[in-house]
C-alpha cells in the first residue's frame, strides 16, 4: 500500500502466504516478527501504522456523483 513502509523483501507471495495461514494482517505481522529471517525488518510500531490506514480507507470521503455531493465511504 501507498501509504504504509513496506517490509523490505515481504513481497505478494509472503503475505498470501502467510494470511492463508494466520488469517489476518495482524497475525501476520506478528508471525513475521517472530521469524528469525524478517524480525529485523519489521518495525515495532507496524500494527500500529496498519491500523491507522485501515482507518483512513475505511472512513474516507468520496464524492458521489449521483447526490453531487461528498459522503462516507461506509
Amino acid at each position: 500500500c501507498e501509504y504504509i513502509q513496506s517490509i523490505d523483501r515481504v513481497g505478494l507471495k509472503v503475505v498470501l502466504k502467510n494470511l492463508q495461514k494466520h488469517k489476518t494482517c495482524e497475525n501476520v505481522v506478528k508471525d513475521l516478527k517472530a521469524s528469525k529471517a524478517f524480525k529485523d525488518r519489521v518495525p515495532d510500531d507496524y500494527i500500529e501504522r496498519m491500523k491507522k490506514v485501515r482507518q483512513i480507507f475505511k472512513f474516507q470521503t468520496v464524492y458521489d456523483p449521483r447526490q453531487k455531493k461528498f459522503t462516507p465511504l461506509e
